[in-house]
């Protein structure tokens, strides 16, 4: 068990060496919060699926559906490799706090 678990951090850390070059990087891929996606966010995000790390500030619920699986290690990997893009959530507005155009209203 532990030669299978071994060797799928390791082709998920050569593969992702291979195309880290060619990958931008996206806030919410970006697990260890070093400013870029690289092979070291999927090798992070693998370790603490298997429970073998667990830093605290680093952000593994990369597609932010609420619980840290393997979809979020493929999602990691789709965006590493192009196939897919996670892009940052935008930030909502408060409804309480009036917009610029609610404010030419008011005058």
């Amino acid at each position: 068990m532990k030669k299978i678990i071994v060797s799928i951090i390791t082709v998920c850390f050569i593969l992702s060496s291979i195309v880290a070059v060619f990958a931008s990087a996206a806030p919410s891929a970006d697990v260890n919060r070093d400013n870029r996606s690289s092979a070291n966010d999927i090798l992070a995000l693998t370790q603490h699926i298997l429970g073998a790390n667990t830093v605290n500030n680093y952000k593994y619920d990369v597609n932010d559906d609420g619980v840290v699986d393997s979809t979020d290690l493929v999602a990691l990997q789709n965006h590493i490799l192009g196939i897919s893009i996670i892009e940052e959530e935008a930030a909502e507005e408060d409804p309480f706090e009036p917009g610029i155009e609610d404010a030419e209203d008011e005058l």
